[in-house]
């Protein structure tokens, strides 16, 4: 397994993209092994080298459908 996130089509295609949707990344136990938590350095990737600086999740509230 490379470790190497994300391969450099997929990086590429994300510098090409007018926007991307990025979910919740890494699961629980699940490092490299040196420990490092696997998905963090994708995320950080895609941070610094595009220069992204906001983590926005964008909500949409339905009418009738109770919030906390």
């Amino acid at each position: 397994m490379s470790t190497d996130a994300p391969a450099e089509p997929t990086f590429q295609a994300c510098r090409a993209a007018d926007a991307i949707l990025h979910g919740a990344g890494g699961l629980p136990g699940v490092v490299y092994p040196d420990g490092t938590e696997v998905g963090l350095d994708f995320t950080l990737k895609l941070r610094f080298e595009l220069d992204l600086y906001a983590n926005i999740r964008p909500i949409r509230l339905f009418e009738g459908v109770q919030a906390r």
